[in-house]
């Protein structure tokens, strides 16, 4: 399981617990899991993100909000679609 989904099976957790192991051996802590992982939607609020300020934060907001109103107007024409598409 670990291969195709990265998590650790509960078969593994109860050998560990059986021999007293209380840490998980790095090679299967995940870059993922890491705190300090690169995301590349950065924009999303997280605990972790000290660098991101709330201005930042609210500016990709109001964004968003722009274009899903945009994105609305152009979605009911192939074409204009095509048009949108292109200028992004």
């Amino acid at each position: 399981m670990f291969k195709s989904t990265g998590i650790l099976c509960c078969h593994t957790l109860t050998v560990w617990l059986y021999y007293k192991i209380d840490r998980v051996p790095s090679c299967y802590v995940l870059p993922r899991w890491s705190k300090n992982v690169m995301r590349k939607n950065s924009c999303i609020r997280s605990s972790h993100d000290v660098a991101r300020t709330d201005e930042s934060h609210n500016l990709f907001r109001s964004l968003c909000l722009e274009f899903h109103n945009v994105a609305q107007e152009f979605i009911t024409c192939d074409e204009e679609v095509a048009i949108l598409r292109s200028a992004l």
